[in-house]
């Protein structure tokens, strides 16, 4: 796997005890059996394979947490690491309650001709750059949607 392309580097600042500061840069690496995630700092390096697709909090979640159990000095440093990938998972789960709570707000915005045709043509939406791209076309067409019922209701009033 040492050929494989590096994708999706993130840089993760965890705080240990006394407000140690540790920088882990995370990376992923495709290969023919799925993908693996790795961790490194200072020197010390943590991965896990996965086969198919992972369900964490937040993308290297496991892998942090695999590798702040390597480098911890100590049962308290141990914790303090543990409670900042917490509190990275935390901030996951938040931001995606407010990407949803965006998402939906935009959604009951749209006329109902719209929502009509996204659950036509869009019924199974998988990831949220679907889920962006859909809405942000979505927008333009109930537009256009609005302007054509207020013609007929205008054509009809003539």
């Amino acid at each position: 796997m040492s050929n494989t392309k590096i994708t999706n580097a993130k840089t993760f600042t965890l705080t240990g005890k006394n407000g140690r500061v540790v920088e882990v840069n995370c990376y992923t690496k495709r290969g023919n059996n799925g993908f693996t995630h790795f961790a490194e700092t200072n020197g010390e390096k943590s991965y896990i394979r996965y086969i198919n697709r992972t369900w964490e909090s937040f993308e290297y979640e496991s892998v942090l947490r695999t590798l702040a159990g390597k480098i911890a000095r100590g049962s308290e440093d141990k914790t303090c690491l543990f409670n900042s990938i917490e509190g990275l998972s935390k901030q996951a789960k938040d931001d995606a309650e407010a990407w949803y709570a965006g998402i939906k707000k935009d959604y009951d915005g749209l006329c109902d001709t719209t929502k009509q045709h996204l659950a036509n043509a869009c019924p199974n939406i998988e990831t949220k750059e679907q889920a962006e791209g859909i809405m942000t076309a979505s927008k333009a067409f109930d537009v256009l949607f609005r302007l054509e019922e207020q013609e007929k209701a205008e054509g009809g009033q003539k």
